[in-house]
């Protein structure tokens, strides 16, 4: 995995944080149906630490991480 990550093209930042935050909402929605709240957690705040720092918050991965939050409150 971090062989992949490392040999990967540079990506436009904007796309590389989209696709980043895809792919934590995934986890997040694996994380809560195999009830891993702490795993939940960790993605949440690394979830919304992307939005502060600049990642487009889709509506759909808006309403998903909300759902996730309060599920994990």
């Amino acid at each position: 995995m971090l062989a992949k990550l490392t040999n990967a093209a540079p990506q436009d930042d904007a796309e590389a944080k989209a696709e980043l935050m895809a792919r934590l909402v995934a986890c997040l929605a694996l994380a809560d149906e195999l009830d891993l709240a702490m795993v939940a957690i960790h993605i949440e705040q690394a979830r919304t630490w992307l939005i502060d720092h600049g990642a487009d918050a889709s509506p759909e991965l808006t309403s998903l991480g909300a759902a996730a939050s309060d599920v994990l409150n």
